[in-house]
């Protein structure tokens, strides 16, 4: 694993893909797209309300190029961080009806990643496909982010692209999650899209998906409650085990993000960090 660069990837890597050079890439982007992500989830201005559905507040703002839109939603005290991020990953075709297709094109570690996404499509739109640069950063003991980030440069040929499918452009998609005073978990999702169709701002913010992205929030909830969690085999369990601060520790937020790739060597890490 140490030789190839990363951990697993899904269908044959394309030719040419040097996966030393497209980590570096990502983690030269990690720190903008981390700050991003959290001024779109905590910032007032500019931003209007869409009202509450089914329990999750959803927001949207516009912006020079595209709306974006947020929801916010409490997820209760049964699940941590890496529960959400898990099952955002890895069962999108069970809680979002649109989904399609989920690849992960490479996994870098648990960390660092390069995915596939494709959607069915809707009202006026035609289905959609994506390919993401994504991140996952431990910003405090309480706040975890998992953000996305359009990637156009990944060579073809690949998995992709799949037949009667626009490939779209995330300019940024991404989640917030925060424990709150009282235990809950809230989590704010911020998806910001290019889908690559020409229709004035009014309609394309008005679009069904920017409000429906984040409402899957509650589906997703009640798998959850409901079927519970196996968890992925890179999560850092041993190490969130001792350290035990809703299994994360400031020392977890100030150590080398992906730098290793097994709960043993991320462990190693966070020894270092801690003398």
């Amino acid at each position: 694993m140490a030789n190839k660069g990363y951990y697993k990837n899904e269908g044959p890597l394309p030719e040419k893909f040097d996966p030393v050079a497209s980590r570096a890439l990502l983690e030269s982007h990690k720190a903008d797209m981390v700050k991003t992500l959290l001024r779109l989830a905590e910032e007032s201005e500019g931003w209007s309300s869409s009202g509450v559905t089914k329990g999750v507040l959803v927001e949207k703002k516009d912006t020079d190029t595209f709306p974006v839109s947020r929801g916010t939603y409490n997820f209760g005290d049964r699940f941590g961080p890496f529960d959400v991020v898990e099952y955002l990953r890895y069962k999108g075709l069970d809680w979002d009806p649109l989904m399609l297709d989920f690849k992960g094109l490479i996994e870098f570690d648990y960390f660092l990643a390069i995915s596939y996404l494709a959607f069915k499509g809707m009202m006026m739109y035609e289905g959609r496909d994506f390919k993401n640069l994504a991140w996952l950063q431990v910003v405090s003991p309480d706040c975890v982010v998992q953000v996305c980030k359009g990637w156009e440069a990944w060579p073809d040929p690949s998995p992709l692209p799949k037949k009667n499918l626009v490939r779209g452009n995330l300019v940024i998609c991404g989640h917030v999650m925060k424990r709150l005073g009282d235990g809950t978990l809230q989590v704010t999702s911020v998806i910001q899209p290019d889908m690559k169709v020409n229709v004035p701002k009014a309609f394309y913010k008005a679009a069904p998906f920017m409000t429906d992205a984040h409402v899957n929030m509650v589906k997703m909830k009640e798998l959850m409650y409901s079927k519970g969690l196996t968890p992925h085999p890179l999560r850092p369990t041993q190490m969130l085990k001792e350290l035990c601060v809703d299994g994360i520790t400031s020392a977890v937020g100030n150590m080398k993000i992906g730098a290793k790739s097994t709960p043993e060597a991320q462990a190693d890490d966070v020894a270092v960090a801690q003398n």
